[in-house]
C-alpha cells in the first residue's frame, strides 16, 4: 500500500486489487485451455427463463423483481420435488419457528426457525429408539405448535414481511441478482438423492423412522450409525409426514436460512444493502453450495447455523440468561451436526 495515498483512497484501492487480479487471470490463455463449461448452458437457460417469468409477474403485480422471483423458484421446487414434501417441509418450518420464538422472541424469523429446528433435533434425538415416529404424531405435533403460537407466529411473519420489503427496496437490482443466483443454486434441490454418502448413511435415519417408526443404531452394520445425527433427524420429519423423501425441500430451507443469515450478518456489520445482497449472491455462487444442496452432507446446515451464531455473537450481548441460552442452543446444535462443527462454534463462542 502506498503510504503517500490518503487513507480513504488506500483501502478501496486494496479492495479493488482482487477483481483486477481476477480479470488478469481470465485473460490468461492457459486458463481457457482447461475450462469446462459444465452446466453453464443449462443454468444460463434456467436463469433467463426465471428472469422472463419474474419480469412478467413484476409487471403484472407491480412488485419488485426479487419479490416475485421467490414464488417462481418455489413453484419450480414443487414441480420437481413434489407438492407433499414441500408442504410437509413448510409446515415443519412453521412449527420450528413457533417453537424457536419461545426461546428468542425478539430474534429475526430465520433465527427463530433455526433455533426451533435445533430444539426439535435435540428432543427427537432422545426418542430415536422408541417406536413413536409416526406421520400422525409428527403432524399433530406440528399443527399443535402452530396453533398454540399462532399469534406470535403471525407477528413474526408480519415483521419478516416488512423486513423483506425494506431489504429489497434498499437495493432492488442487487436483490434481484442475488435471488437469481440463489435460485440457480437451489436447482440442485430438484434432483433425486443419489450421492454415495447419502445412500450409504444419511438416508438411514429418515427411512428407518418412516418404515419402522424407530431407529436402531448398530455400528456392526454401519460404522457411522453412532455419528452426530441432528441434520438427518431434521430431514426425517418432513419425509415421515409426507411419506416421500424430502431432501430437496429441506435443503431449499437450509439455503434460505443461509442467505438470510449472510444478509443479516452483513447489515449487522454496517454494510450497505447492496453489499449485503451481493454477499448473498457470492455465497450462493460458490460451486460447493449447489453441490451441498444436492445431497445430505452436514456442511450446508452447518454453514447456516455458523452464520446465525456469528450474527448472535457479533451483536452487543445484553448479558441476560436468555442470550446465553440462545448461544448455547446454536453452539450445541452445531456440535450435534458434526464433531468438527463444535470446534468452529467454540471459536465464535
Amino acid at each position: 500500500m502506498n503510504p503517500h495515498l490518503p487513507k480513504h483512497l488506500a483501502v478501496p484501492g486494496l479492495v479493488w486489487l482482487g477483481p483486477l487480479l481476477l480479470l488478469a487471470g481470465l485473460a490468461s490463455p492457459a486458463l481457457w485451455s482447461q475450462w469446462r463449461s459444465g452446466r453453464m448452458a443449462e443454468l444460463l437457460v434456467i436463469s433467463l427463463l426465471a428472469l422472463g417469468a419474474g419480469a412478467g409477474l413484476a409487471r403484472w403485480t407491480r412488485r419488485p423483481m426479487a419479490s416475485v422471483l421467490v414464488p417462481v423458484w418455489l413453484a419450480l421446487l414443487v414441480l420437481f420435488a413434489g407438492a407433499l414434501p414441500v408442504a410437509a417441509t413448510l409446515l415443519f418450518a412453521l412449527a420450528c419457528t413457533a417453537l424457536g420464538g419461545m426461546a428468542c422472541p425478539r430474534a429475526p424469523l430465520g433465527e427463530q426457525a433455526l433455533t426451533g429446528a435445533l430444539l426439535v433435533a435435540a428432543a427427537l434425538g432422545w426418542l430415536l429408539q422408541l417406536p413413536v415416529h409416526h406421520a400422525p404424531v409428527y403432524l399433530l405435533g406440528c399443527v399443535a405448535l402452530v396453533a398454540l403460537r399462532h399469534r406470535a407466529l403471525a407477528d413474526a411473519l408480519r415483521a419478516a414481511r416488512h423486513g423483506w420489503h425494506d431489504a429489497v427496496s434498499g437495493a432492488p437490482r442487487a436483490a434481484a441478482f442475488a435471488l437469481v443466483v440463489l435460485g440457480l443454486a437451489s436447482t440442485a434441490c430438484w434432483l433425486p438423492t443419489v450421492q454415495f454418502d447419502d445412500l450409504a448413511y444419511h438416508l438411514g435415519i429418515p427411512w428407518q423412522l418412516q418404515e419402522h417408526a424407530l431407529y436402531r443404531p448398530d455400528p456392526r452394520l454401519q460404522v457411522w450409525s453412532l455419528a452426530p445425527w441432528a441434520t438427518d433427524v431434521l430431514q426425517a420429519v418432513p419425509q415421515v409426514m409426507s411419506g416421500r423423501e424430502a431432501r430437496g425441500p429441506v435443503n431449499f430451507a437450509w439455503l434460505a436460512l443461509l442467505a438470510c443469515g449472510v444478509w443479516r450478518l452483513c447489515r449487522g456489520l454496517q454494510a450497505s444493502a447492496s453489499v449485503a445482497w451481493l454477499s448473498v449472491a457470492l455465497v450462493a455462487s460458490l460451486p460447493f453450495t449447489a453441490s451441498l444442496a444436492g445431497g445430505m452432507q452436514t456442511e450446508l446446515p452447518t454453514a447456516a447455523a455458523l452464520v446465525w451464531l456469528a450474527v448472535r455473537v457479533s451483536a452487543p450481548p445484553d448479558g441476560s440468561l436468555r442470550f446465553w441460552i440462545h448461544v448455547a442452543i446454536l453452539a450445541g446444535g452445531l456440535a450435534a451436526m458434526k464433531t468438527t462443527a463444535a470446534a468452529m462454534a467454540a471459536v465464535l463462542v
